[in-house]
């Protein structure tokens, strides 16, 4: 019988930190229950599929809770397990993110792509768009998606404080607003390029996004199915991540 060493572990953990593939795979098994999902609708099975895509889902929730237990449990002994792995078992990254995001956007690799403006890729927006009142949900989306998608091209050139203008038409729409509630969270989180972090405006977007995300759950339509499957982990381990930083950030901001 093959036994698993401790030893063995601890080079797996080693190659998994330094090749960077443990945070790629840590963010593939987030979203593995959607990415189910979107096949068992393909091929039609929706009941049968649904169950099986929820239990994969579960699966790796538990695996989540379990690690972020075993850092409460032993920090002060370990020392943070997050912090200290991050390649591993990190909190997911909302601007690296969104840099690959907007990637698949502009090459089309994403299915979100079809709902977005061509001026959006193009450079032809001069102005964030805002949706008219009582604008339609593909209306909003687009108007959403555009704001994003020109915000991240500001943030991947270092012109932060050019994106953030675009983000915040982009954050202003609840529900499809979540991706540029993500990165304006992580922007007011981190600070740079002439924009002080800021704990307390971080944890508001993140809370707006944090909303959003419930919206987007109870909202049965392809679109909100489809921004659901873009986010970089499942709708239940985002919201798990999300409450854990927002927690902390109010603890800065109170401190400061």
């Amino acid at each position: 019988m093959f036994r698993f060493s401790f030893t063995g572990l601890l080079v797996l953990v080693a190659v998994l930190y330094f090749t960077g593939a443990g945070k790629w795979l840590w963010e593939k098994l987030h979203t593995v229950d959607q990415q189910c999902l979107d096949i068992s609708e393909r091929l039609g099975a929706t009941t049968a599929g649904a169950t099986v895509c929820q239990a994969l889902g579960d699966g790796v929730r538990a695996l989540d809770n379990g690690v972020a237990q075993l850092n409460e449990r032993f920090g002060e002994r370990m020392g943070n397990l997050r912090a200290h792995m991050p390649g591993v078992f990190g909190s997911l990254d909302y601007n690296s993110f969104g840099a690959r995001l907007e990637n698949s956007l502009s090459n089309g690799t994403s299915q979100l792509a079809q709902w977005a403006s061509p001026s959006a890729f193009s450079g032809g927006l001069m102005q964030p768009e805002s949706a008219p009142s009582g604008a339609g949900v593909r209306q909003r989306l687009q108007a959403s998606l555009d704001n994003f998608v020109v915000g991240q091209r500001f943030m991947q050139s270092n012109s932060v404080a050019q994106a953030l203008p675009w983000l915040q038409q982009g954050a202003a729409q609840p529900g499809y607003g979540v991706l540029s509630q993500l990165s304006l969270g992580n922007i007011y989180q981190q600070g740079g390029d002439g924009v002080g972090a800021d704990p307390g405006t971080a944890a508001s977007y993140y809370e707006a996004a944090q909303n959003s995300i419930t919206a987007l759950m109870q909202s049965d339509t392809p679109e909100a199915r489809q921004m659901l499957r873009n986010l970089p982990a499942s709708p239940q381990v985002m919201q798990q991540q999300l409450a854990r930083t927002i927690a902390q950030l109010k603890q800065q901001a109170a401190g400061q």
